[in-house]
């Protein structure tokens, strides 16, 4: 593929474009990405998670998650993260670097709490943490009976806010790959190149 059917700009409004999309289509192959956080005693730790909201503007990503999961402490003590994502069908990547921060309370968390369903909401009522061993297994008491109210799982509730510095494309192609790097700085300025692939 030829270097001239893309160029910087049309490839950082293409990233953008594409993750807002993603949200509001289950299938779309943004919708789910791969986050990772520094972890001292293991280097780092990667999940899936929901991309649920994007703003271009504030260069903000978000997802939701348990306050009580590891990556909100992981977070706390290193806000530095990065996201991928990865489409197939494009053979497009998108690896998005920033900083975290954990939203606990205020109406950003009752906005988005309340724009859950019912099955989002039973997510979080779970009486104990993310990654408690189940004494019972998967059929145990634990999954089942040690569940909260619906108020109760609300207080587990938060936004993960990533507000990136880098944009980090990937497009393969058997003809050549290519790549480019987009960076932020603390004022917001941006500075785009063409990188080896």
């Amino acid at each position: 593929m030829n270097e001239n059917v893309f160029t910087l700009t049309s490839i950082l409004d293409r990233s953008w474009r594409d993750l807002a999309m993603a949200i509001g289509e289950p299938r779309h192959p943004f919708r789910l990405g791969q986050f990772a956080t520094v972890v001292p005693d293991r280097g780092v730790d990667v999940r899936t998670v929901v991309l649920r909201r994007v703003d271009r503007d504030l260069r903000q990503l978000w997802f939701y998650s348990d306050r009580r999961s590891d990556k909100i402490a992981e977070i706390a003590a290193d806000p530095r993260v990065s996201w991928m994502f990865y489409d197939p069908m494009m053979r497009v990547q998108l690896r998005w670097s920033g900083r975290a921060q954990a939203i606990l309370d205020g109406e950003i968390i009752e906005e988005c709490w309340t724009g859950l369903n019912g099955t989002q909401r039973e997510e979080f009522m779970h009486a104990a943490s993310p990654g408690t061993i189940l004494a019972g297994g998967v059929e145990g008491p634990t999954v089942s009976a040690n569940r909260r109210s619906v108020e109760e799982a609300s207080a587990w509730f938060c936004v993960i806010e990533v507000t990136v510095s880098r944009l980090d494309w990937l497009k393969l192609d058997v003809s050549g790959h290519l790549r480019a790097r987009f960076d932020w700085n603390s004022s917001g300025e941006s500075v785009a190149d063409w990188v080896v692939p």
